[in-house]
């Protein structure tokens, strides 16, 4: 490109001068080149059009969206305040409910699955705050202390369910033993792909369905052992309402962080969806 030569940066500094909408971004790859619009209420700004040459490729692009630094920031922080409360009245309520299932009475009455789903979205979200708490030097804070607190719930769900494991199962069977330490190391798994997919935007939505519908695996449950009060009311619904959160902000939310454009029908799907589990185990 001409990204190395005196000509091209002269030429540059004189397009600049006479045009201050234009801007060039100059790499030893590449140069783009677009134009710039003022920023909305929102701080965001949008990008009409756009034009990238270099790497042997030429591309075109419009339509983009940046958010200045500083609303960023101010954004985040907003967020991370929120999403360090959600997640710590996530961790009150399952701590009331690790007390409440004590016996083994009422912790037989609790589904292996629910719970274990239920890990894997909080290993999700887990993973996503702490991966941007990481790169984010202002927001490392807020999104850690996240990220921590997750943690403390994925103990609180190892411990119920490792208790129905033991209920259930013969542990000193080696080989029920070996499939329950798969299961935990399919978690991890899990959670490491299905976290990349939605830092990638592949499958969002399909994901945050098929884990709010883990109340399913508990009607099942009840239904087989005839067991109505399996949860405590307030944690039932507590933990549906944050589970809700995150697919929320993303699909309801005009002006979140990652720029996911709003969804009315996903939105609906989702409430609605866990609305009517929530209503089978009461029933």
């Amino acid at each position: 490109g001409g990204s190395g030569s005196n000509s091209s940066s002269s030429s540059s500094s004189s397009n600049h001068a006479s045009n201050a909408s234009l801007f060039s971004y100059c790499t030893n790859m590449a140069v783009i080149r677009f134009k710039n619009t003022p920023a909305n209420d929102d701080g965001v700004k949008r990008i009409i059009s756009g034009q990238l040459h270099g790497c042997k490729y030429n591309l075109t692009f419009s339509d983009l969206a940046f958010m200045d630094k500083q609303t960023f920031e101010h954004k985040a922080n907003e967020y991370g305040i929120v999403s360090l409360t959600v997640v710590s009245i996530a961790f009150f309520f399952l701590f009331k409910q690790l007390e409440y299932s004590s016996t083994l009475g009422r912790v037989s009455r609790l589904s292996f699955t629910t719970l274990y789903l239920q890990f894997i979205y909080n290993g999700i979200i887990c993973f996503l705050h702490f991966q941007i708490a990481t790169q984010i030097e202002s927001l490392f804070t807020t999104l850690f202390t996240t990220s921590f607190i997750c943690i403390m719930n994925a103990n609180l769900y190892t411990r119920l369910m490792t208790s129905i494991w033991a209920m259930r199962y013969d542990m000193s069977n080696p080989n029920l033993l070996r499939l329950f330490h798969f299961l935990k190391i399919f978690s991890f798994i899990a959670i490491l792909v299905l976290a990349q997919c939605i830092v990638n935007g592949q499958y969002t939505f399909l994901i945050f369905l098929l884990l709010s519908s883990d109340w399913l695996f508990q009607i099942a449950h009840n239904i087989r052992s005839g067991q109505v009060a399996s949860w405590r009311h307030h944690t039932l619904l507590c933990t549906t309402a944050t589970k809700l959160f995150y697919p929320l902000y993303l699909y309801g939310c005009p002006s979140n962080l990652v720029g996911v454009p709003t969804n009315a029908w996903c939105v609906w799907l989702l409430v609605l969806w866990s609305a009517l589990q929530v209503m089978l185990i009461y029933t």
